[in-house]
């Protein structure tokens, strides 16, 4: 799961902006 999740992250956004993705990928599972 953490893999799909990290390749749904694209590296193009900031660092910031990636761990606030992580948080809603992570609250949603």
């Amino acid at each position: 799961m953490m893999a799909t999740a990290a390749a749904t992250i694209r590296p193009t956004r900031s660092a910031p902006q990636a761990r606030d993705e992580w948080c809603r990928l992570l609250a949603i599972a």
